[in-house]
């Protein structure tokens, strides 16, 4: 799956009516992701994550989830190489 593929199907898991109220939706997630890798301070994985959702979301599985993070993860990637 294209990187394109990954960050349309995380666009739609984060825009979807069904996770925490407080959770961000993309664009704030792109922001959020985007002000972490400008900070001086390195926040763990985990904990990024975490707060991003603000409580666990209710993933169909575990390969729902490890794909939802790890794209997570490689957009901030690409974020702080931009």
């Amino acid at each position: 799956m294209s990187f394109a593929e990954q960050l349309a199907r995380l666009q739609v898991f984060l825009d979807a009516d069904d996770l925490h109220e407080e959770a961000l939706d993309y664009i704030a997630a792109h922001g959020y992701l985007t002000a972490l890798c400008i900070c001086s301070e390195q926040v763990p994985e985990r904990e990024w994550i975490d707060a991003l959702f603000s409580e666990p979301p209710k993933y169909r599985d575990d390969t729902e989830r490890d794909a939802i993070e790890a794209t997570l993860i490689q957009l901030k990637a690409h974020i702080s190489r931009q």
